[in-house]
Parts: C-alpha cells; structure tokens; sequence
C-alpha cells in the first residue's frame, strides 16, 4: 500500500508476491511507496530505478507489459539522451529558474500500452520532469512539482 492506502484504509495489508524474475529485466519487486512492480536498469551510475504501472502486490505485471518494457530497457544509454534532447529542446524549464545543464536521469517507468517514459529531476527539485515516448519516440513532455 502507498502512503495515502495506508492512512486512510481499514483493510489488513497482505504481503506482497515475491519477487519476479524477468529475463531482461532482472528482478522486479513491489515497491509500497510507488504502487508498482520496480527494478534497476544494470550498468547505470548513477542507479536508475524503472516500474511497472500495471500489476497489485498480488498479481505481477503481464508478459506483456514486460516485454513492452525489454526494449527501452536494454537501449536505456541511448534513449536517455534523446530524452534529454528531447527535453533540452522543448523549453519547458524556462522561466523556473532551472539549468538545463543540470538534469539528471531518475527513472524509465513504463505507462499503458506499450507507451514509457524517462524521468529526470534537476538540481533545485524544481520538478520531476518527464519525457514521454509512444512507438520508441519521443512524444511530450511534462513535469510534477
């Protein structure tokens, strides 16, 4: 259960499954503060969490959903920095008082249908910025502060 489940519910939380083992994807396990199915993308420094939106503590993500996730994972390096282009281009910091120069990769989350997306956060946690992609490009860009 996420942090609003567990103060405002009545129910007994049930443990969640164990962890999945993906073939790309390493292990996913159920991460209570984000409500998914979360990872590490290996070989990145600093670590890159990414998740899954599909799935409950007692049913894993589909076949589907990981596979949709296999490809982005394993060409991370590159996708990251299109997104950065991506997102460098678009000007959407301007006028809050960020440095482009200062985004950092935080997360590859993937979202319904094959869709996913890249996360970054800059060096005043202005925001969380994310870089959206449908069919393997770069589509939108926005931003939770």
């Amino acid at each position: 259960m996420g942090l609003f489940s567990r103060l405002f519910s009545s129910r007994e939380e049930v443990p969640p499954l164990p962890p999945l083992s993906d073939p790309v994807l390493g292990e996913l396990t159920w991460n209570a503060d984000i409500e998914c199915w979360a990872g590490e993308v290996i070989g990145t420094s600093p670590p890159v969490r990414f998740s899954m939106s599909t799935g409950t503590p007692q049913q894993y993500p589909s076949e589907e959903e990981r596979v949709s996730l296999r490809d982005p994972y394993a060409g991370f390096p590159e996708i990251a920095k299109v997104a950065m282009a991506f997102l460098r281009g678009s000007g959407a910091y301007e006028g809050r008082g960020v440095d482009p120069g200062s985004f950092v990769v935080e997360s590859l989350d993937s979202t319904h249908g094959g869709s996913y997306e890249v996360t970054f956060s800059d060096d005043n946690d202005t925001a969380i910025w994310r870089v959206r992609f449908a069919n393997g490009k770069p589509v939108g860009v926005g931003f939770d502060d």
